[in-house]
């Protein structure tokens, strides 16, 4: 290791070509006269070429270890090492990301078992059959794949709504929200022209996603009159942070005076683990904002639709948990119709876990892209009957699974390069 000193040593320097300096000759000094030292620690005795500023009174010096002074090392690190230390650091994280990764798709490949064979997932009644999903709905379907899609962009380009293709139409952002501990993150928007109240949740993107996405130990759901309902831990935990702010903002939109969002349909979408998240709010727009209203003959509020758009959601929870979804959120019985279509792509591998031999299962109502021209609405949905099911003709039967099919669709990316 190489470093340069500069020493002032008060001496009248011998004409010798070459001096060995020792403790002892340092009495003799009368004369401040400024050395460089360049030491090459290579070996038991220092090499050290000095050069003096006055020229030809000597040029190298040799200071044996033992018999000299010490010279401590102050070592400068240079932009290069800085940056290599930084190069260092990303690498290993990236690693750490493909590794999880890895393990995701064992475990999936490892776990997966054809639906019919689960006992809460066969068929009580004929199947209808896939069905296409019509051109407006495909419009709309793409409108909220987008907004997810927006959630990963910088907050200059959200709080301006400048990020390309994905931040179309006129939206005012209202808020923006990320939670560091576990690491939600999304924004809080409203459509003047569409009259809808947008809420949108990122997916995975760094190590503390990933950490709570790999947490698959089942937590209970409370709700009303119901046992046994079990959701997934580290979703639910990352959710349960930033909840109550949500659905207070959400409120707060529609019951003030300025800028009023009274009357709007409330757009839930996200990616990947937002899906999760998305899921989750869903119901409790409805169990604490729109139920109040509907239950109150004095409430000012309108009803208004829940609108949930998922893309490359996880399993979120068990049969019970998807029973409680389906009944709150399609199987209505009232005239308002909530409208929920969780979005698949191809062979999405992300899709498929946690596995199902985890007690895990997804909620109704799929939306398969089977590929760029061809995209159904699935099967999972048993009439007369709340009984959650997998559309083994949808994603559920695929045999292959696809990283890339998790990361686009529809010619929506989803990464940070907006």
């Amino acid at each position: 290791m190489l470093g340069r000193f500069e020493i002032a040593i008060l001496n009248s320097i011998s004409s010798d070509n070459s001096t060995a300096i020792t403790r002892k000759s340092l009495p003799s000094i009368t004369k401040v006269t400024p050395i460089y030292l360049y030491s090459s620690l290579s070996s038991t005795n220092y090499q050290i070429p000095v050069r003096h500023n006055q020229t030809g009174r000597f040029e190298n010096l040799y200071l044996l270890f033992k018999d000299t002074f010490t010279v401590r090392t102050v070592v400068y690190f240079t932009f290069t090492k800085f940056v290599m230390s930084i190069v260092t650091f990303t690498l290993t994280v990236a690693l750490f990301a493909l590794v999880a990764l890895l393990i995701l798709i064992s475990i999936s490949l490892y776990s997966y078992k054809p639906l019919d064979t689960l006992p809460f997932s066969t068929f009580t009644s004929p199947k209808k059959g896939k069905e296409l999903v019509s051109p407006d709905e495909l419009t709309l379907m793409k409108q909220h794949v987008n907004y997810a899609a927006a959630a990963y962009c910088s907050k200059q380009n959200l709080s301006n709504w400048t990020c390309g293709y994905r931040c179309f139409g006129n939206v005012t952002i209202e808020k923006m929200f990320h939670d560091s501990a576990k690491g939600a993150h999304g924004y809080i928007a409203f459509s003047e022209e569409n009259k809808t109240i947008i809420v949108a949740f990122r997916g995975s993107l760094d190590a503390v996603n990933w950490i709570y996405d790999l947490k698959y130990a089942q937590l209970d759901y409370e709700f009303p009159g119901i046992e046994g309902a079990l959701v997934h831990g580290g979703f639910y935990d990352t959710y349960d942070r930033i909840k109550n702010s949500i659905l207070w903002t959400i409120q707060w939109m529609m019951t003030r005076e300025e800028n009023s969002c009274r009357g709007y349909d409330v757009v839930i979408t996200g990616h990947s683990m937002g899906g999760a998240l998305s899921s989750f709010l869903a119901i409790d727009v409805k169990r604490y904002i729109l139920d109040p209203i509907l239950s109150s003959q004095t409430h000012s509020l309108p009803p208004f639709t829940i609108r949930l758009t998922t893309i490359g959601q996880p399993r979120v929870g068990n049969h019970i948990y998807a029973k409680i979804f389906q009944t709150q959120l399609i199987s209505q019985t009232s005239s308002l119709k909530h409208e929920v279509s969780r979005i698949t792509h191809r062979n999405d591998v992300i899709v498929h876990l946690p596995p199902s031999s985890k007690g895990f299962i997804h909620h109704a109502h799929e939306l398969w892209v089977k590929n760029q021209d061809q995209s159904f609405f699935c099967d999972d949905i048993v009439e007369g009957s709340e009984d959650p099911v997998e559309d083994p003709e949808c994603l559920a039967g695929t045999k292959w699974f696809d990283l890339g099919a998790h990361l686009s669709i529809w010619n929506t990316t989803f990464t940070p390069l907006c």
